[in-house]
């Protein structure tokens, strides 16, 4: 059930077009897996692939400029990393076999 909520995301951010309401939708995607973590202990397997595909979604993101994504240089891009670096933590301190891998 839950790589099925991910490929309707991935399917719906796919058909986004503007980078700043991308940015917005990844974001609010990766809050909710990490406010909402117990699918990290609680999975029936293959969320390894969507950790995979999350953090692919991430560098595509944060290869594009503070502009193109419509952020603010000195807040919310250190603010979103230090955000992103804390949820690799927390996925890839959590329990899963094989262990998850968050690469952004």
């Amino acid at each position: 059930v839950k790589q099925y909520y991910f490929k309707t995301f991935k399917r719906n951010f796919n058909s986004i077009k503007e980078w700043p309401h991308k940015f917005d939708f990844i974001f609010a995607l990766t809050w909710q897996l990490n406010e909402y973590d117990v699918w990290m202990a609680d999975n029936e397997g293959d969320m390894g692939e969507m950790v995979k595909d999350l953090a692919i979604v991430w560098k595509r993101i944060l290869k594009k400029t503070d502009e193109e994504l419509g952020i603010d240089s000195e807040f919310t891009r250190p603010g979103v990393v230090c955000f992103l670096e804390k949820f690799k933590l927390t996925v890839e301190s959590s329990y899963s076999d094989p262990p998850f891998r968050f690469r952004f």
